[in-house]
């Protein structure tokens, strides 16, 4: 081999390495054989770094250094997480009306001693890859090293029974910064807080939440299905659009009214929490067990790399909402359909085979829309815009190469299995309508019976 090619032949090895990192960096998984190293990977790693380079603090002034921005996000999340008295005789008035409380049997479960088969379920549950707190200890450690670990980790949390406290690493969380892709940067609700927790925290909370879920449906009335095992959100949307149309229908006066407060669950004071425990009879080990771990915790924010000051966590964290209305149906699908639109985009920016493309519309596409048929039907307009979407995206042009019906077929009849995604979301709302009746363990929820009234009658 002479010296040119010997050069080539190592700057073609380097270009290949520098590839394959830049593509670990970017974290994606799912890399078909062959795909070369393209903007598409450069611009996942960028936007996983966004640096907070200016901030408004709380007077509007804007801060351009580390040390006034670091300040004003310790502020921020300072008077955020800062102690709110309730109203103790409010309190007392609102919870002494609570109609239902847990049974004697789930008392005497929630207030079991610890065990640690219960602690391993919850190691189990965790997924693996997910970032560790500030002890660098991921839940991996946990898992590979349980037999050894898993007896101490028992005794420790034995140990904080006793002493009503936790250890320093356990008290100490820290929060990451991810910018929301909108509005200004410089505001820093443009930006989302994700709290990291170390894991040895999390596993007794898993075990907390774990013992709570069996009790849960004593506790909350039918209708509220959040948070509830057995109870689905569909329900309750199914419940909000069925109502809606029956009142239009008949010209009802009538008015939906919405309510939501800016950080509701960050603003919850742990002495109301402790309240409500009390107040649904939870039994005095299970409650002080979750007033441990609210006790003397604290936080920092990470911001470009470098910690705040902590601050003390001294209250409760982030409400969703489904607006539903006249105009709701094709709002919503609208918003969706926007998101599917940048999504392709940005898979547009891969050399993908169709069978690559048929992957991506089934796994990463459909699941968007999908969300939507637990209230709303597939309408006539947004299943054409899905189609010329899902085709314009495979053959990167208006113009169908091959018949559609063609497309959707198997592999082995002839086809690409690239997915017939209006059907499916017909599909999709049609085994939802139907579950609400034939399927639903929670047959005491109001749109089982609205379901059974209106278009079932026995």
């Amino acid at each position: 081999m002479n010296p040119l090619e010997a050069v080539k032949k190592e700057l073609s090895e380097h270009f290949h390495d520098e590839s394959r990192r830049i593509i670990f960096r970017s974290k994606v998984e799912n890399l078909e054989k062959g795909e070369k190293c393209n903007s598409f990977f450069f611009k996942n790693i960028h936007s996983a770094h966004t640096p907070l380079v200016q901030l408004r603090n709380r007077e509007g002034i804007l801060c351009d250094t580390k040390e006034d921005i670091r300040k004003a996000v310790t502020d921020v999340y300072g008077d955020l997480y800062s102690e709110k008295r309730s109203d103790g005789d409010q309190a007392e008035k609102f919870l002494s009306g609570i109609p239902r409380k847990v049974s004697t049997p789930a008392r005497e479960v929630l207030n079991a001693p610890l065990t640690l088969g219960e602690l391993h379920l919850a190691v189990k549950s965790f997924k693996s890859g997910k970032t560790p707190g500030s002890d660098g200890l991921p839940i991996e450690f946990y898992t590979s090293l349980w037999d050894l670990l898993g007896p101490d980790l028992l005794e420790l949390y034995e140990e904080m029974e006793q002493e009503r406290v936790m250890p320093h690493t356990l008290r100490e969380g820290m929060i990451a910064l991810l910018y929301k892709h909108k509005g200004e940067k410089c505001d820093l609700k443009n930006w989302r807080p994700i709290s990291l927790l170390n894991v040895d925290y999390k596993i007794l909370a898993k075990t907390m939440v774990n013992r709570l879920k069996g009790v849960m449906g004593e506790m909350v009335h039918p209708d509220q299905t959040c948070g509830v095992p057995g109870r689905r959100i569909a329900d309750s949307l199914a419940l909000i659009r069925d109502t809606i149309q029956y009142i239009t229908d008949r010209n009802i006066r009538a008015a939906l009214v919405c309510l939501d407060q800016e950080k509701a669950f960050d603003r919850v004071s742990h002495e109301f929490i402790e309240r409500v425990l009390q107040g649904f009879g939870l039994g005095e080990r299970f409650c002080n067990y979750v007033k441990i771990m609210y006790t003397h915790i604290f936080s920092s924010v990470m911001v470009n790399g470098w910690k705040t000051d902590p601050f003390p966590i001294r209250t409760g964290k982030d409400p969703r909402y489904l607006v539903c209305g006249p105009g709701a149906a094709a709002k919503s699908w609208n918003e969706r359909l926007a998101k599917v639109k940048q999504k392709l985009g940005f898979w547009s920016l891969r050399h993908l085979s169709i069978e690559g493309k048929a992957l991506v519309l089934r796994n990463d596409s459909l699941p968007v829309l999908q969300y939507v048929t637990q209230a709303w039907p597939l309408l006539a307009n947004v299943a054409r815009a899905v189609n010329s979407m899902v085709f314009h995206f495979v053959w990167h042009s208006k113009m169908d190469r091959v018949k559609k019906t063609v497309m959707h077929k198997e592999q082995r009849k002839g086809g690409k299995a690239v997915p017939d995604i209006p059907t499916i979301l017909r599909a999709f709302f049609v085994c939802g309508s139907v579950g609400i009746t034939l399927l639903n363990e929670n047959k005491d929820h109001s749109a089982y019976r609205v379901f059974r009234f209106f278009l079932l009658p026995v």
